[in-house]
């Protein structure tokens, strides 16, 4: 590769490391190293943010037996890891209140909720270059 040529992008790595950066990384990858099969590329990382849109509301009420689903969902390069936590305690998939955690944390769904259901719960969500959270609080009513 000459020096004139523009570094293959984003795309055309399939090994990637991220750093820490304000600017978008599909256009400003660098390539470490280049092989015919494969190249190493540094990305700026993206922090987490939330979308607003379709997040649930910060307090939330549902009838015993019913069901609720809390949603934040989150972007961010590389792809955030995102954990719910009740009561300051880490949910924790297959636990025996009836609590799933899906679309890789997004969602928090409440199957026959029960008073004990009831509390303040938090989403954490973060990568290399930052973490970003949203603070819940659940009523159980009847």
């Amino acid at each position: 590769m000459s020096s004139d040529e523009p570094p293959p992008r984003y795309s055309s790595c399939s090994l990637i490391k991220y750093t820490r950066g304000p600017v978008s990384p599909v256009a400003n990858c660098i390539v470490l190293y280049r092989t015919v099969s494969y190249c190493v590329c540094v990305c700026p990382a993206v922090p987490p943010t939330i979308n607003d849109v379709g997040v649930s509301p910060a307090n939330i009420s549902v009838v015993v037996g019913k069901s609720k689903v809390l949603v934040c969902p989150a972007t961010g390069v590389p792809a955030p890891r995102v954990t719910w936590f009740k009561d300051d305690v880490e949910v924790v998939p297959g636990d025996p209140w009836n609590v799933r955690v899906l679309s890789n944390g997004r969602r928090l769904e409440i199957s026959g909720a029960q008073v004990d259901h009831a509390g303040q719960y938090r989403w954490l969500a973060k990568n290399v270059a930052g973490r970003v959270d949203r603070q819940y609080t659940l009523h159980v009513l009847g």
